[in-house]
């Protein structure tokens, strides 16, 4: 009974998403901001984790510009979700016209040498509409957390891979199809600021504190000397559609697993400064941290 229920509700949602992609863009971001605006003011786990991180990693903030971000960060969160349907359901063509590119010079010449990319994304803007503007131009593959309805990941996956990317997800033979993917040419992508189980990440310094960090990209970097760059797709205001900033990263490639994640939260860090109040705040970045570390969300 609950699976059904369960895939009913995810049922719904897909219906959901299906319309929020015949409304104008700037329609479905309204709506989007208006759910999370709700979430705000009812999801009071989720505010205090956010209150939390960003007063570790923005500690200069007055509180009530911290309050500001923190509503901010839900609303933007809200748009994210229904842009869904314009992430999986609009043509790609529509889609990219969306997009204005930063630095396609860093992309151009990165996929030239040969030997496979790989883009650090960041839980950041609307990092969905990657799977457009790359998959028109290159062979492409990310990585993704598997999701708990079976219905509903057979849904996700049908609406991500309908431009031929190839999805692995995270485990020891979705790596190795990345791997793969590497030594083929292929730009892969890897949402890089998950948190990984302890024996998959180091603690490094994020925004000056320490956090558990994985060491999977470095070590994707590492295995056919890819050129590793950051990608951030970053919300324009009132329906404009979106920047997609290419940078460039240093440091990956470091056979010191820890030197390596720190180079990787640099490159978050500066992500992240393109646009702070579209980062989602509301996930616990910092749950596991050293012995003698005092936890910040209690």
């Amino acid at each position: 009974m609950n699976a059904f229920l369960n895939n009913m509700s995810h049922l719904l949602l897909a219906s959901a998403l299906s319309v929020l992609a015949l409304l104008p863009l700037r329609w479905a971001q309204a709506i989007g901001s208006g759910i999370g605006c709700l979430i705000y003011r009812l999801g009071r786990k989720r505010v205090h984790i956010a209150r939390c991180n960003l007063q570790v990693c923005y500690p200069s903030l007055s509180d009530a510009e911290r309050e500001a971000w923190v509503e901010q960060s839900f609303r933007e969160a809200g748009k994210w979700f229904a842009e869904f349907g314009l992430a999986w359901v609009w043509p790609a063509s529509w889609v990219n016209r969306k997009i204005r590119v930063h630095n396609q010079h860093l992309f151009d010449e990165a996929l030239a040498q040969g030997r496979g990319v790989v883009l650090i994304l960041p839980h950041l803007g609307n990092w969905e509409l990657l799977n457009s503007w790359v998959s028109n131009r290159a062979p492409f593959a990310a990585l993704y957390k598997p999701l708990e309805s079976d219905w509903f990941e057979r849904f996700v996956m049908w609406r991500r891979s309908r431009q031929d990317t190839v999805m692995a997800p995270v485990s020891s033979g979705g790596v190795r199809t990345i791997m793969k993917c590497l030594k083929q040419g292929y730009v892969t992508a890897v949402l890089s600021d998950h948190l990984p189980s302890t024996k998959a990440g180091v603690f490094a310094p994020f925004f000056g504190r320490p956090a558990l960090t994985g060491k999977l990209t470095g070590a994707l970097a590492r295995a056919n000397h890819s050129v590793v760059l950051s990608a951030t797709v970053v919300r324009k205001p009132k329906g404009e559609g979106f920047e997609l900033v290419f940078q460039p990263v240093d440091g990956l490639h470091d056979a010191d697993e820890h030197k390596a994640a720190e180079a990787l939260n640099r490159a978050i860090e500066q992500c992240i400064a393109l646009a702070p109040q579209q980062y989602q705040w509301m996930y616990k970045r910092f749950s596991k941290r050293p012995e003698g570390v005092a936890d910040i969300y209690r």
